[in-house]
């Protein structure tokens, strides 16, 4: 299973890598996320640290950008078209 997992993770990575000039990595505090009931199991069974470790490597390997977002930079409350911003948005909006 672990196999299956990092050969997922090595072609995924292989393909954005390759299909972008630059990756811009957004940096969540995950370790607040498990105690929400319906992350938990997706989250544990990512293994999000290994592919970000993975996805930088071969950014470097293949000569493309590599960016950390600050992880309290809320991006899911920014509008990417018209530059509005909704303060009022929670998280119980998105489950």
């Amino acid at each position: 299973m672990v196999y299956v997992r990092n050969d997922n993770h090595h072609k995924a990575t292989t393909a954005t890598v390759q299909s972008a000039g630059q990756v811009v990595v957004e940096m969540l505090y995950v370790a607040g996320m498990p105690m929400r009931r319906r992350l938990a199991p997706a989250i544990a069974d990512a293994l999000v640290g290994g592919i970000l470790n993975i996805l930088e490597h071969k950014c470097i390997w293949f000569g493309a950008g590599y960016v950390k977002s600050d992880p309290w930079f809320v991006s899911s409350r920014l509008c990417a078209h018209y530059d509005w911003k909704n303060d009022g948005l929670t998280l119980s909006e998105w489950e």
